[in-house]
């Protein structure tokens, strides 16, 4: 049995269906731009710039540093940072209006049967260091990020559906050829299937533009992270996962000045002269790493450790602060970011899931809502997502439910099934605790017995029986749920052959309340034909102190700059 999970990490969208035509403007922008209509887009000094000061302009901001792997976009995790250096053909907005806007494209236009985007570069893009930035420039980053030597865990995720990108990934092919350089500012991705939410995927820091000589240039240092058993945070920072040898060249707001993730020298970024924005007011942002010294000291945890360096000056912003500790200066926030869901889904193609008694039953035996009190998810969609159905959120346990199985069919003879994890950029065992209790009342209720052990199973491929899948949502939309289902169930019959079929009849809809009346439908039916048991529902409160002198300090939950808006207030100390 086949069982999928994804949760939110940090990133999410919160979208609703708009009329406006404008590209970059609206929801229905993502969603049915026709071939004939062009857009300027945002003109650098729109809502993804910053606010100019210049009486407040200069300085530099100090804030935590948190990244261990890499300062390469394609295979870090350093989202934060890497939101202020480097820059993509869009980006999301936290404007709910506004989902997607024009960052390094200054328009596009999508094609009538929603499988061709041709984007327009803006005029005079350049890198970090000055030198020209160009349509070919895209194509190269592309097609390294999906080669299986580069060592991406979501690069196949976000550019999946470009066609020869599954040559690329395979290493079949060097050539991306879905993807055509038609000038230096125009770029045009023709895509497999209908996919009126790419532009979602193209705000990911896979699909960011690299330079070709600088990439050559960074060499690798592969160490490798620490065995699970160097759990100390020193420990780690001493090694580094393929650490480019010289700092990395990107298009961002913010370049790299100085610094790495190895040792603990801090890390500095700095105004970027060459930014197709509007430059930010500070002249340099600090990633401090005081943190993990201060840790050394004694037992403190990571919030202890944050608010000593916070009152002691080290750092200006304190991430993952005590919510119930207040500074000397007052200063107290916590920030929400968007919910996630945890689900199961069931593979039909293996016994003894495909019979519907069977999954009925295991439906039936998990009581979520108990297990989960307040957290709970009882459907795909929770409140404020786009297509979410009130009438869809039910508890489906049923303890009266008298499980009869066909054919006599004794579920204890298929012995202790195996679970994996299929995931698109990270692990996801931490769902474990989410999913034993249901496990347990499986073999209860029908004698079904789930091993322990987890396997990893990217894309469905190996494994067999129950697959735990955990995917970071790179936005809040139901496609971002429903495009894991090709990838995980890829055979051409059975049940999940029809929710194929109806998740591309949901893209190649033109009207956006339309696509997301499909989506409803989508969910409906899985939940009719018990093929999805909803779990979890997670979501993630970041309490944080800010320096009073820290104006214009706005995190972004869904991505893009956050200290290109910001100034210091040196008058306010």
């Amino acid at each position: 049995m086949a069982v999928l999970v994804l949760a939110a990490a940090s990133v999410g969208l919160l979208t609703k269906a708009c009329t406006t035509r404008q590209v970059g403007i609206e929801l229905d922008d993502v969603a049915v731009m026709p071939t004939t209509e062009t857009s300027p887009g945002i003109p650098s000094s729109g809502t993804i710039s910053a606010i100019s000061n210049s009486t407040t302009s200069g300085g530099t901001l100090k804030v935590m540093f948190a990244c261990l792997e890499s300062l390469d976009p394609v295979i870090g995790d350093c989202h934060a940072l890497f939101d202020e250096v480097y820059a993509r053909l869009v980006t999301l907005a936290d404007d709910p209006a506004k989902p997607v806007v024009p960052d390094l494209a200054e328009s596009y236009r999508l094609s009538d049967d929603a499988k061709t985007y041709t984007f327009t570069l803006r005029r005079d893009l350049k890198f970090s260091d000055g030198s020209p930035l160009s349509a070919l420039d895209f194509k190269w980053s592309w097609e390294r990020a999906l080669r299986p030597d580069t060592g991406s865990t979501n690069a196949r995720t976000a550019l999946g559906l470009i066609v020869g990108a599954d040559e690329v990934s395979s290493g079949d092919s060097e050539e991306l050829r879905g993807v055509e350089v038609v000038d230096d500012r125009t770029l045009r991705v023709h895509l497999t299937t209908p996919a009126r939410a790419f532009l979602f995927n193209l705000a990911d820091h896979v699909a960011t533009p690299l330079k070709r000589d600088n990439v050559s240039a960074w060499g690798s240092s592969v160490d490798g992270i620490p065995s699970a058993d160097e759990t100390d945070a020193a420990t780690q920072l001493a090694f580094e996962a393929s650490n480019p040898g010289q700092l990395p060249i990107g298009t961002g707001p913010f370049r790299f000045s100085e610094g790495s993730i190895r040792g603990f020298e801090n890390l500095k970024i700095e105004r970027n002269p060459f930014t197709h924005r509007q430059k930010p007011n500070l002249d340099n942002v600090e990633f401090v790493k005081d943190w993990i010294e201060t840790g050394k000291e004694g037992e403190l945890n990571l919030a202890d450790r944050l608010f000593v360096l916070y009152q002691s000056g080290a750092i200006d912003i304190a991430h993952f602060a005590h919510p119930d500790t207040v500074s000397d200066d007052g200063s107290n926030r916590i920030r929400k970011l968007p919910d996630g869901v945890v689900f199961l889904a069931f593979n039909t193609d293996i016994q003894p899931f495909d019979d519907f008694e069977v999954r009925r039953a295991l439906v039936a035996a998990s009581d979520v809502a108990g297990v989960h009190e307040g957290g709970e998810a009882l459907s795909l969609m929770w409140p404020d997502i786009p297509g979410y159905i009130p009438e869809l959120s039910v508890n489906r346990f049923d303890p009266e439910h008298d499980f009869k199985p066909d054919d006599g069919k004794d579920l204890q003879s298929f012995g202790t099934l195996p679970w994996c994890i299929w995931a698109n950029e990270s692990g996801g065992t931490f769902a474990r605790a989410h999913l034993q209790p249901h496990f347990d009342k499986w073999q209860e209720a029908t004698g079904l017995r789930i091993r322990n052990d987890t396997y990893i199973c990217n894309d469905g491929t190996s494994g067999v029986g129950v697959i735990h899948v955990y995917a970071k949502l790179l936005y809040v939309d139901p496609y971002s749920i429903f495009e894991a289902f090709p990838r995980l169930f890829p055979d051409t019959h059975g049940d999940y052959a029809h929710v194929r079929a109806m998740i591309a009849e949901a893209e190649s809809t033109a009207d956006s309340v339309v696509r997301l009346q499909r989506y409803a439908e989508i969910e409906q039916y899985l939940h009719d034909q018990a093929l999805v048991l909803p779990v979890k529902r997670t979501n993630w409160s970041i309490p944080e102190h800010v320096r009073n002198t820290v104006r214009g300090y706005a995190p972004k939950l869904y991505g893009g700059s956050t200290y290109s808006s910001v100034w210091l207030d040196e008058t306010a100390r």
